[in-house]
């Protein structure tokens, strides 16, 4: 609970201002991790604080509601900030017209180990585990269609 955590680390006054100001209180937070990378949180807050039995049913609603609400809502401003390069983009929109490394190469212009390499790059900066992984997620971001 936010009063625990202000005492050991006191927010910064900016923060205290706008949360005072809003009455914004009894904040409970709940990370979202991906492995050991906290990447987002799913936030609840009322007047009062929480029950320990409706913090136990929030722990267990919170990646519910992460998957349903705030995952949709992170992902598409990250697609807005993500930094696919066009040719990054190109080979993505024409493998996933199931065209071999070869097959972009010549549709595209690029070299096979050009095309390899933009497809190796997207699949990092999607933090896919392959080439199929990369086209579901473009697609699912809505940066390929």
């Amino acid at each position: 609970m936010e009063d625990v955590v202000y005492a050991q680390t006191p927010p910064p006054q900016r923060l205290t201002y706008l949360t005072d100001a809003f009455g914004v209180v009894n904040r409970t937070l709940f990370p979202v991790r991906r492995g050991d990378v906290v990447f987002g949180a799913v936030t609840f807050a009322r007047q009062t604080r929480f029950a320990q039995d409706e913090m136990d049913f929030l722990q267990d609603v919170a990646d519910v509601m992460h998957r349903v609400i705030t995952r949709p809502i992170m992902d598409k401003f990250s697609a807005q900030t993500l930094r696919l390069i066009d040719g990054e983009l190109i080979c993505l929109r024409f493998a996933s017209l199931g065209k071999t490394t070869d097959e972009i190469a010549k549709l595209s212009g690029y070299t096979s180990d050009t095309v390899n390499s933009y497809i190796k790059t997207a699949i990092r900066k999607l933090g896919a585990d392959n080439r199929v992984h990369a086209i579901a997620e473009a697609i699912r971001r809505g940066l390929i269609h």
